[in-house]
């Protein structure tokens, strides 16, 4: 029986693939990041609406990579020490490879979770 256009099309798009990933520099090393599966990224904005420090870094801890492995650079441990990383040029690439790969502005989302409580108090 010949395979429908459909068919064809399911089996190429649902067909498992590696994510996108980048290297960048990284604290005096280079790394790969990977990107989130939507799930992840889904979880993660609305994980974000509570503690926005602790999403960002359960998403460093997930999909930071020794580069060119499937060995994750982080563990949960290091949730603490991640979160007294200063915010410099380091974590600027890092946050600019987030947005590439998952298509989300770290920085507006954050600035548009600061906004939303004063904006609900204000018109009370």
């Amino acid at each position: 029986m010949p395979v429908s256009a459909r068919d064809k099309l399911r089996g190429t798009v649902m067909q498992s693939r590696k994510g996108e990933s980048l290297l960048i520099p990284f604290r005096g090393a280079e790394v790969e990041v990977r990107c989130p599966p939507l799930e992840d990224v889904l979880k993660a904005r609305e994980d974000a609406k509570e503690d926005t420090v602790g999403a960002s870094v359960k998403m460093i801890i997930n999909y930071v990579y020794v580069p060119d492995t499937d060995e994750l650079l982080f563990e949960a441990g290091d949730a603490d020490s991640i979160r007294k990383f200063a915010f410099g040029k380091d974590m600027v690439a890092l946050q600019k490879a987030i947005t590439t790969l998952t298509g989300i502005d770290v920085e507006a989302e954050t600035k548009n979770l600061e906004k939303a409580p004063s904006d609900e108090s204000s018109s009370s």
